[in-house]
């Protein structure tokens, strides 16, 4: 039951959440975690121009109950930090520092105003919209991690599909 309103609140949240704008620039995608209701954002850092800042074209803070706090150093270089491995003005290919096998991609919107992150499934690249974490028990260095469920969202069909990662088969 837990884990259904979880879920549940996760996509009611993504629906009032994704479509904001903050000052610095635009969300692209969150992850949330099992453990806890705190969740980290990802935003476009944009120029006055609208294009990215490709100097520093990803931020990353938590969002914990009422406040916002960036990554601590350990997050940033061990967890949730991202690593740009090319840098265009209108696309950025990086991946997270804790799994580099998986890349991303960072584009403008075809057709619309904005940047969305896209990432390949099944031969196919679809955009990112949120991630959920799934730990069950360990330490704080090496959570035990049971699954990782990325929400995507195939850019043509607009159908929602569910990757669900099982980091022991990896």
């Amino acid at each position: 039951m837990i884990v259904a309103f979880q879920f549940l609140y996760s996509l009611w949240s993504l629906t009032v959440v994704s479509s904001n704008q903050s000052e610095a620039g635009m969300r692209l995608f969150e992850i949330g975690r099992s453990r806890d209701q705190n969740r980290i954002f990802y935003e476009a850092t944009l120029r006055n121009d609208g294009n990215l800042n490709t100097d520093d074209p990803i931020r990353i803070y938590w969002k914990k109950r009422d406040s916002t706090e960036p990554l601590t150093n350990i997050q940033r270089k061990f967890a949730y930090g991202l690593v740009i491995d090319k840098a265009h003005a209108e696309r950025i290919l990086f991946h997270f520092v804790s799994y580099p096998k998986r890349k991303l991609l960072l584009s403008k919107t075809a057709g619309q105003a904005g940047y969305r992150v896209l990432i390949e499934y099944q031969g196919d690249w679809s955009i990112l919209n949120d991630i959920f974490v799934q730990i069950d028990g360990g330490t704080f260095w090496v959570p035990k991690i049971a699954n990782v469920r990325l929400r995507l969202m195939h850019p043509a069909s607009c159908k929602i599909l569910i990757e669900n990662i099982n980091p022991k088969k990896l």
